[in-house]
């Protein structure tokens, strides 16, 4: 086998923009880092782009003239279904309009970003959308081939949840349960109040309870299920070799496995997440482990509820 044989084709990025000089600049920051970026600066090329490249990662811009991004994941969704699952959208704006938001994740988008923009925030964004990932719906109930050790374990949660009388007590107890069972790095409740900054309630390595804030631009993770408000699961990358070939460039994009699950302090008041980040030699989340940790988001939901959080 030559060494040809084995190369690994390089990720491809579209990048849709009106300003061409700053697609261009961003296109040369990628290739130098070993992406196959590809530029053009409006809604009809990049249709044309998107459907002749195939980009695992359309970076667009929600103005673009001719067709707005918008516009782009109708027409693509109404002919050509399979094109979006074989591209994940980000789409690039100045507005903080949550309904523009929320249309272009309806009609197939992956992720929003905000102007002004950080190189290291849309790398993060990359990583994150190129990672073997998947999400869940809500569980409602423990599946037949959930262990009996498991039900014990969701036993004493629903103990805890009723005995506590302090909310944070609770929470950070129930962290602390579930970094013990799934034997997490970290188990947090983070508190989302807004599109731009989270505030962490409760964390199991935290014994003082301390509250501190996190920039979202930096947990995409986050953002998607604010956005979804699906449980989203993902799974170690250290083996796969497409992405170990950008981790290089990047000693602060982390590999871990992870889950995080939105919390509901009422049947239809979102909340935000619980995040449960695994140790670096996880490669794989259990189907029980996952139904656990449903449950146990489920728990502190009722406990949020319960002190009217």
């Amino acid at each position: 086998m030559t060494d040809k044989d084995t190369m690994i084709e390089p990720v491809r990025i579209l990048i849709a923009d009106p300003n061409s000089t700053q697609a261009l600049n961003l296109k040369t920051f990628l290739d130098e880092r070993g992406f196959a970026a590809f530029v053009v600066t409006d809604g009809e090329e990049a249709k044309k782009a998107i459907l002749k490249l195939r980009p695992q990662i359309a970076l667009v811009e929600l103005t673009l003239p001719k067709l707005n991004a918008l516009q782009i994941l109708k027409e693509l969704k109404s002919t050509n279904a399979t094109e979006l699952s074989l591209t994940k959208f980000i789409i690039i704006s100045q507005q903080t309009n949550i309904n523009n938001i929320k249309e272009c994740m309806k009609f197939g988008a992956s992720d929003f970003l905000l102007r002004p923009l950080e190189v290291e925030d849309i790398i993060s964004r990359l990583v994150f959308h190129l990672q073997p990932s998947r999400s869940e719906e809500r569980a409602t109930s423990l599946s037949d081939s959930t262990s009996n050790l498991y039900l014990h374990l969701i036993e004493l949660v629903l103990r805890q949840v009723n005995q506590s009388e302090n909310m944070l007590e609770t929470l950070l107890k129930l962290t602390q349960m579930s970094a013990m069972v799934l034997k997490s790095v970290r188990t947090s409740v983070v508190r989302c109040d807004q599109a731009r900054f989270a505030t962490v309630k409760a964390s199991s390595d935290d014994l003082h309870q301390n509250e501190w804030t996190l920039d979202l631009k930096k947990y995409p993770e986050i953002l998607f299920v604010i956005n979804t408000e699906k449980t989203l699961v993902i799974e170690n990358l250290a083996s796969d070799p497409t992405l170990n070939q950008i981790k290089k460039y990047f000693s602060n994009i982390t590999f871990n496995s992870m889950i995080v699950i939105p919390l509901y302090s009422a049947p239809s008041q979102f909340y935000g997440v619980l995040t449960i980040r695994m140790p670096a030699d996880r490669a794989q989340i259990l189907k029980e482990e996952l139904q656990f940790s449903q449950i146990l988001a489920q728990c502190m939901s009722l406990t949020l509820k319960l002190h009217k959080a």
